[in-house]
């Protein structure tokens, strides 16, 4: 999910994507699925701020 993000929404263009929100909150909500806390989930969404 995270290289989907990457690939499909890094900052190519200087637009934001319109499907860019939905795809973070996917990822956000997988990562709390598969257990992550939530200190880890924060980091890796400041990891993909830098793309949008």
């Amino acid at each position: 999910m995270r290289r989907h993000v990457e690939i499909q929404f890094g900052k190519e263009t200087g637009h934001e994507h319109p499907h860019l929100q939905a795809a973070l909150q996917n990822y956000r909500r997988l990562l709390k699925q598969m257990g992550r806390s939530d200190a880890a989930i924060k980091a890796a969404m400041q990891d993909n701020e830098q793309l949008q």
